[in-house]
């Protein structure tokens, strides 16, 4: 049994602009970087892009097995001028 929680890392968007809060690529890039879990380990990051913080309703959630994926903007029909959340959830 693991009773030690993980530890929270951070989210990196390649490509953010933060001064304007936009990203100016076709292709987004997002690393996951010192999440870890000492007993557990990750096993995975599911990632998707939703209109709102709590949906994935742009890019499904997805698995991935790396802690760098690459997005395509444009193959994902996001429009410019709306606001998008990242939706990410660390599995151990």
């Amino acid at each position: 049994m693991d009773s030690s929680p993980p530890v929270d890392g951070i989210i990196l968007l390649d490509g953010l602009d933060i001064n304007r809060g936009y990203i100016q690529r076709s292709t987004m890039r997002i690393r996951f970087e010192r999440f870890y879990d000492r007993h557990s380990g990750i096993g995975h990051y599911s990632v998707g892009v939703g209109s709102r913080p709590d949906m994935a309703n742009v890019v499904p959630l997805f698995n991935y097995q790396t802690n760098q994926i690459d997005i395509s903007l444009e193959a994902a029909g996001v429009a410019d001028g709306h606001l998008y959340y990242l939706i990410v959830q660390v599995i151990m």
